[in-house]
């Protein structure tokens, strides 16, 4: 039995895989549990999910409760509430809500989930996966891996790339867009190329907002602008923007009712008004696709299909944005409900034997005279400790510029810069590791300088391969 975990940042899915069987895992709706949390300023309850959202209209009208939502967002920022005299950090939220979906499979006679794969952003950064991994501890979750939501739905799909040689999936949820370029090789599939954007659902609901404002205003003088209103009118003017931007991915008008200024107010919307606003948003976002497919060092005619996976990727305006683009027309497809993708993808995963989740190119440091040392090589997977590293200068430099490569990319992986007295053959101490977030973390310092000139980086800007059991059938 497997289990994965897409922790998004509008709602968090849990999936099962078990004996060619599989289960969703979200609320009693049996949909995914929004990632909102209430918390009770009086009694210091704490209430999770749909329940939680509804709490927006009672922390407005008596102050009882703050409602976060966004939870992903908060954890990169490390944010933390005051209520009733406790300090709840973005970590503890995110426990409960983890809590929560852990807990989820035995209202129906399963057993809780101990042990998952976490689906996180590309560029979700270590520290904030560290965190991540904490909250699930808190929660009773053993983290198996963290793998990129993208690729995780790419394993998803696997069965529907198994013709190809070369796909994308673009991966638009509520707080990033994802993108994984993946080269497919029977039942390998290898990154190419990876990155992610903070463009995403939360900052569209944001411009559906101030539109409604905006039109508002037209009708009726004394509304304020959305910064200006107080934070439960501003989560409830979200929440009614979200499903705006849902309802009129189907129908051509959508009349909003809000609450401003001391005053109701009833809005009609219109398709064409809403894409005219988020097309600036949505062009932006088909060329990040297109620079990440340069990135990879694919020829456009290379890619065999683009994946649309995701929430926000169910735009109608995205889809014949792509179609009318020639790099990707006619070469894109929404395969399937986005909602479970990633954690299904993570629980196929979470279910493959040791060794299917490895390095996909060596990672070396770059030396003076232009030649390569290696470092980890093709293959590795986290190191269980350090690996140490004498170095001496060879110049009078009172830095010692350390580059880092993975594979053969003109982008370096990463760059350390350490202190040094700037003489000649001076000694450089260097450790370096894969962690169990699956990031790749170095620390430097001069020999002669000790302590004081210690420096270190690391990044999760790493590529991986993935080596799945065979479907069945």
């Amino acid at each position: 039995m497997s289990f994965g975990i897409d922790f998004g940042t509008t709602n968090t899915a849990g999936f099962r895989c078990a004996g060619g069987l599989t289960e969703e895992i979200g609320d009693e709706t049996r949909h995914p549990i929004p990632s909102v949390v209430a918390i009770n300023k009086f009694t210091g309850e704490v209430e999770v999910g749909r329940n939680a959202r509804k709490r927006i209209s009672l922390e407005e009208e008596d102050g009882s409760w703050v409602v976060v939502r966004s939870l992903k967002r908060e954890l990169t920022r490390n944010t933390q509430w005051n209520v009733g005299g406790r300090v709840y950090t973005a970590v503890d939220l995110t426990a409960e809500l983890l809590r929560k979906i852990a807990s989820r499979p035995i209202a129906w006679g399963g057993s809780r989930i101990s042990k998952a794969t976490l689906g996180v952003p590309v560029r979700m950064s270590p520290t904030a996966r560290r965190r991540l991994k904490k909250a699930a501890s808190m929660a009773g979750i053993e983290v198996s891996a963290v793998l990129k939501e993208s690729t995780a739905a790419c394993i998803k799909y696997r069965a529907l790339l198994a013709n190809l040689q070369h796909a994308a999936v673009f991966d638009w949820g509520g707080g990033t867009l994802d993108i994984s370029v993946i080269r497919v090789e029977g039942t390998e599939l290898t990154e190419l190329w990876s990155d992610g954007r903070d463009l995403a659902g939360d900052d569209l609901d944001l411009v559906i907002a101030r539109y409604i404002l905006s039109r508002c205003r037209e009708a009726s003088d004394g509304v304020p602008e959305f910064d200006q209103l107080t934070k439960p009118q501003q989560l409830r003017l979200l929440y009614e923007a979200e499903r705006a931007k849902q309802v009129l991915g189907n129908d051509p008008e959508h009349e909003v009712f809000i609450e401003v200024g001391g005053k109701g107010h009833a809005v009609t919307i219109r398709q064409t008004d809403i894409e005219r606003e988020l097309r600036p948003w949505v062009r932006e976002a088909v060329e990040f696709l297109g620079g990440c497919i340069e990135q990879s060092r694919l020829a456009f005619d290379e890619l065999d299909l683009v994946l649309l996976v995701g929430g926000s990727s169910q735009l109608p305006l995205l889809s014949r944005m792509l179609d009318a683009d020639p790099r990707f027309q006619g070469r894109f497809e929404q395969p399937g409900i986005p909602e479970w993708d990633v954690a299904h993808g993570a629980a196929i995963l979470d279910g493959a034997p040791d060794g299917a989740y490895v390095l996909s190119d060596p990672i070396s440091l770059l030396l003076a005279d232009g030649s390569e040392f290696p470092l980890v090589e093709t293959g590795a997977q986290p190191m269980s400790s350090v690996k140490p590293l004498c170095l001496s200068l060879v110049d009078n430099n009172e830095s010692a510029n350390l580059i880092f490569r993975q594979g053969s990319t003109e982008k370096p992986l990463l760059y350390v810069a350490v202190p040094a007295l700037g003489f000649d053959e001076e000694e450089l101490r260097v450790e370096y590791q894969l962690t169990e977030e699956w990031t790749f973390r170095v620390e430097g310092r001069s020999a002669s300088l000790g302590e004081r000139s210690r420096t270190s980086n690391e990044t999760e800007e790493l590529q991986f391969r993935y080596v799945l059991p065979v479907i069945d059938g």
